[in-house]
């Protein structure tokens, strides 16, 4: 049986001050802001492993401010919950002004990771307990995006098998509609062979 880990122990936190390679002009890069997080939320998996993870999805990406060279960022990661051999990270990024000392939520997203064992094959993850009431709430979200997620997995992979299997023969915007809501009730669609 595998130990169970603490949310809190898989905590990772970055801190770093915009400089001008980061930015592109006066304000931080998407790219920037993209690639220290999928680092934090590695560190945080890896935390939670103690062995090697790697990256498998990114979704809810969502930037709020902008981000003037000069500013500290501080980047936390923590796993929300754990499955069989992925779990799911939360990273959340603030700035501070060091002119100002005014701090802003800049983005947030969700990542899921897997670890790897010697071989570079998917491993079992071992659970994670969350101890507080908001860590409590998160786990449980992250349940329901993890539900989210394989649903809109498999109607994509519906949706695109080879011909002469299922296809979409009405509603074209039902593609566009399943990558937005990812909940679509199976009698909207619509399938020939």
């Amino acid at each position: 049986v595998e130990p169970v880990r603490t949310v809190s122990a898989s905590r990772a936190k970055i801190l770093k001050t915009v400089e001008g390679g980061d930015a592109d002009g006066q304000y931080v890069t998407t790219g920037c802001l993209l690639k220290l997080m999928d680092i934090c939320a590695c560190l945080a998996a890896e935390n939670h492993c103690c062995c090697s993870c790697v990256t498998i999805s990114l979704d809810d990406l969502s930037v709020e401010n902008e981000v003037p060279i000069g500013s500290l960022l501080e980047i936390v990661g923590q796993v929300n919950n754990a499955f069989n051999t992925s779990m799911e990270i939360g990273v959340v990024v603030h700035m501070e002004s060091l002119t100002t000392g005014h701090r802003a939520v800049i983005c947030n997203a969700f990542f899921v990771f897997v670890a790897l064992d010697d071989a570079g094959k998917k491993k079992r993850v071992p659970p994670v307990l969350p101890e507080t009431v908001e860590e409590r709430h998160t786990f449980r979200l992250a349940e329901e995006r993890r539900a989210v997620r394989l649903k809109k997995r498999a109607l994509l992979q519906s949706l695109t098998k080879p011909s002469g299997t299922a296809t979409l023969t009405r509603r074209p915007s039902l593609l566009a509609a399943a990558l937005s809501a990812a909940e679509i009730p199976a009698d909207e669609l619509e399938l020939t062979q």
